[in-house]
């Protein structure tokens, strides 16, 4: 499987993790020392902490949303450490924008013995569409 295929595969986890709204499956790609730094500015550090309050917006605010993830642009650093450029959509069962409706990540990837992880996520809602 290529680079991009393997790391679209790892992003629908967390896809699937938020339309199930489970936040042990939305950290599953998560290494356990994280650093995470949501569109608002809310910075998590630790994988525990990224479950605990994806678990909590899952049952407020975004309850009745589905996430779509696509890959802008995958740029290996060197063998084991790569960034990805992701367009995040956030939408309302039903297909229509949920607020912010879209985000920017900017993610950090390490490959460790048992696969590649994310280390650092970074989200912002950029002025203009990716696209």
């Amino acid at each position: 499987m290529d680079l991009e295929n393997q790391i679209q595969s790892l992003l629908t986890t967390i896809e699937d993790g938020w339309c199930e709204k489970n936040g042990e499956m939305y950290a599953e790609i998560f290494a356990d020392d994280v650093e995470f730094c949501g569109f608002t500015g809310k910075y998590l550090k630790g994988k525990k902490e990224i479950i605990e309050w994806h678990n909590d917006i899952f049952e407020g605010v975004y309850s009745n949303t589905i996430l779509k993830i696509t890959i802008e642009r995958i740029q290996p650093i060197s063998d084991d450490i790569l960034t990805v450029d992701a367009g995040f959509e956030f939408l309302q069962k039903g297909g229509t924008y949920f607020a912010p409706g879209w985000a920017l990540s900017h993610i950090l990837m390490k490959k460790f013995s048992d696969g590649w992880k994310i280390i650092q996520i970074y989200n912002s809602v950029p002025y203009e569409p990716v696209r």
